[in-house]
């Protein structure tokens, strides 16, 4: 019996991040029944807690936030709102199980296909059902709950494919060049500019360290799009240039409201998952006439504000730690070049698109991006057992 269990661990690590794309209910339902069958063989001695060194600051983040809700307006709507924490095991459980098995792991591309693809063509249809509609926002969400949670995952994918493509060349898969056709046209289609702009941004630098040439393929490539893009995307892109647009004044009431929400609480913060309650707090208040919002729209603002000085210090302490350990990692198989190059780039993109939106809030981007997080220290990294 827990032979059987134990062989199928792997592929309750290597399914859950495609799954993401079609499902959350599976893929949450895929990766916590591996984290609690990868728990139990721990108790029988089959695997040990071992995690890559960028999951200590988490355990931080996790403890602060914890403490932070005792501080709250409302102590057990805080706590209840922490249950994404639980997302953080995914860290340990996809380097434990799969450091044995890494055979298994490059068939993840051939998932990520198929999911990639399904996924496309609900986001095409439902870009098209916008527009005959006439719909005011014909942003296409796929299989997920919101167009910001699809736009941050295809971009992950998006940079991905590419760094895969520039490391093998010819060489890649067709299944490579089609998930970065698949996941750019998606992220395209959610019509989401903070996204758009992690992979412009991740993506230069990437290009122009490894193929600088490609740099004007791209800018070309960029040109293209506009030219015969409809009138929304075409819309949406020119609006990075109007400063008097509403997301962009919604953003800027955002952090405002933010800051003052710091300085009323800058320890503890107001408690996680009170944002929205905040908003209704007379002296929060930014302008006479405010959208209500459930978050901040800006990583490190949303997390001072929620949580206060302490969790933000652990995941600034998160952030610095994983770039580090990647740069300093020296894989040795292609495969694993390919995941920490793709890892840095990918984590690039991330924080910028974070500045714009609370996406290390964002479940499904989190499970995407644990995974490929994780995957490059599988090979390399030096091994932290639970004593």
């Amino acid at each position: 019996m827990l032979e059987r269990v134990e062989n199928s661990l792997p592929y309750f690590a290597i399914l859950y991040a495609p799954l993401t794309l079609i499902s959350i209910s599976l893929a949450e339902i895929v990766l916590f029944t591996g984290i609690i069958l990868y728990l139990f063989l721990i108790s029988k001695g089959k695997y040990r807690f071992e995690y890559p060194k960028f999951f200590i600051p988490l355990i931080f983040y996790a403890g602060f936030s914890i403490i932070s809700s005792f501080f709250s307006y409302l102590p057990l709507r805080s706590l209840f709102s922490l249950k994404e924490l639980f997302l953080f095991l995914a860290v340990p459980f996809v380097f434990s199980v799969l450091k044995s098995e890494k055979d298994k792991i490059e068939k993840v591309n051939s998932y990520f296909f198929y999911t990639v693809l399904l996924s496309f063509l609900l986001s095409l249809f439902q870009f098209v059902y916008f527009i005959l509609k006439k719909s005011p926002s014909p942003r296409s969400f796929g299989f997920e709950s919101h167009y910001m949670t699809q736009a941050g995952i295809m971009m992950i994918l998006a940079i991905y494919s590419i760094t895969y493509i520039l490391e093998k060349g010819k060489e890649s898969d067709y299944k490579i060049f089609g998930i970065f056709a698949l996941s750019t046209l998606s992220l395209l289609l959610t019509l989401t500019r903070s996204a758009w702009l992690g992979l412009i941004v991740a993506g230069a630098i990437l290009v122009f360290r490894k193929k600088p040439i490609l740099i004007f393929a791209g800018i070309f490539a960029i040109i293209i799009v506009f030219l015969i893009a409809p009138a929304p995307l075409k819309n949406r892109i020119l609006s990075f240039t109007n400063m008097k647009d509403i997301t962009f004044q919604n953003r800027i009431i955002m952090i405002k409201k933010g800051i003052r929400m710091i300085k009323d609480k800058p320890l503890w913060g107001i408690g996680p998952g009170m944002v929205k309650y905040a908003y209704t707090v007379p002296r929060f208040k930014v302008e006479e006439k405010e959208e209500l919002h459930s978050h901040l729209h800006n990583n490190f603002i949303q997390i001072w504000a929620e949580r206060g000085a302490f969790t933000v210090l652990s995941w600034l302490f998160f952030v610095a730690i994983l770039f580090y350990s990647l740069i300093k990692l020296k894989p040795d198989s292609k495969f694993f070049i390919i995941a920490r190059e793709s890892a840095i780039y990918i984590f690039i993109a991330f924080l910028i698109a974070g500045m714009f939106e609370f996406n290390f809030g964002d479940s499904e981007v989190l499970m995407v991006l644990f995974w490929f997080l994780t995957v490059p220290f599988l090979e390399g990294e030096t091994i932290k057992p639970d004593k």
